[in-house]
Order: structure tokens, then C-alpha cells, then sequence
């Protein structure tokens, strides 16, 4: 049973300055989002339930480029993080939908706000992998996978290109050469890509 948590509620405004950083899951509306404040710290914010019409109940805990990245990649669950949160930073806020306003914010012990954590134990974000390094990397794309074909110079470049135009079907390769930046997976001014189809 969810405890009477007015005890915990602050009258300090601690998001008036954040933005959305980036939407981890939307359907309708953004359910898990990671929000920033001037000074880089991440904080991650999850849509527990309306608790009327128009105000949002969500869970707001303080996260770290490491944790999200784990997160991101499907290494930890989101259950996982916010049963485990990293600091002692933990809210429970009430969001007006309609102007941006928050109708409450509650900074809770961790004990009190297990009790409103009702994610799904299989809630995972499996996104896109983390963009390679192109610096470092010349990148070819499959039908299913991302994998480094050799380390960026203009004579790979050369030679790849040579042996994809007028021998790829000899050698059993179907491919197209990407010069257009819009056409690119990874846009970049300096690389071209194959994208095999």
C-alpha cells in the first residue's frame, strides 16, 4: 500500500530549468524521457499514470552517462535502474500536461518510492547501437549487422570502391556506393559508406 507522502514535498522548484535531452519511449506521449539542467546533470523520468484528466504522475530519479548508456543498450532493465538509483535523489512528481507546470514535487526515501515503482520487470529499451566512431572507423552495413571493414584511408577508400563498381557481381556482392551525405547511415562530410542491399 502506497504511504501518505505530503510529508515529502518541497517547495522547491529543482526542474524549472531542464529540457528534454532525449525520448526513450514514446507511444502517444513520451512515457521514459531523459531530461538535462543547466549544469549536465541527467535525470530519468518515467510516466507512472495520470492521476487525473490532465496531470501526469511520474518517477524522476538522477542517472549517469554510464547507467544511461547500460540502459540504452539493453544491458539493465528499466525496472532495474529505478529500483536502484544512484543517489539519494529520487521524486515523485505531478506534471500538468497542459502548461508545463509542476503541481507537486515529493524528493523521496528510497523505501517510500519502491512503493510506487510498478515497471513492467521486462520493460527493456533495446535502441540502435552507439554510432561507431568514424574518425576511426570505415563502416559497412549488412542485411542485420553494423561491423568495421578496415581502418579509414583514402586508399581503402580507393580500393573499395574499385573492387565494388565493375567486379561486384563476380564476386557475389550486391552493393550500392553512397557519395550522397542524405543517403549515408552515418552522415559524415569526410566518409562515403556502402550500404548493401
Amino acid at each position: 500500500m502506497e504511504q501518505d507522502i505530503d510529508k515529502y514535498r518541497i517547495n522547491i522548484n529543482l526542474f524549472n530549468d531542464t529540457s528534454i535531452l532525449e525520448v526513450l519511449d514514446f507511444e502517444e506521449l513520451p512515457i521514459l524521457y531523459v531530461e538535462t539542467d543547466t549544469i549536465g546533470t541527467l535525470y530519468l523520468s518515467y510516466l507512472d499514470k495520470f492521476i487525473n484528466e490532465d496531470i501526469e504522475q511520474r518517477l524522476v530519479i538522477k542517472i549517469s552517462r554510464e547507467q544511461l548508456k547500460k540502459l540504452k543498450k539493453g544491458f539493465v532493465s528499466v525496472k532495474s535502474v529505478f529500483q536502484s538509483p544512484e543517489t539519494n535523489f529520487i521524486f515523485l512528481n505531478h506534471l500538468n500536461q497542459l502548461n508545463g507546470q509542476f503541481e507537486a514535487i515529493y524528493l523521496l526515501p528510497n523505501d517510500i518510492f519502491q512503493q510506487f515503482n510498478r515497471i513492467d520487470e521486462n520493460y527493456y529499451i533495446e535502441q540502435y547501437e552507439e554510432p561507431i566512431d568514424i574518425e576511426e572507423q570505415f563502416v559497412a552495413i549488412n542485411k542485420k549487422d553494423r561491423f568495421p571493414i578496415a581502418r579509414y584511408d583514402e586508399s581503402i577508400l580507393k580500393i573499395c570502391h574499385e573492387i565494388l563498381t565493375p567486379n561486384q557481381n563476380e564476386m557475389g556482392i550486391t552493393g550500392k556506393y553512397y557519395e550522397n551525405i542524405e543517403k549515408m547511415p552515418y552522415k559524415s562530410s569526410k566518409f562515403p559508406f556502402f550500404l548493401w542491399t
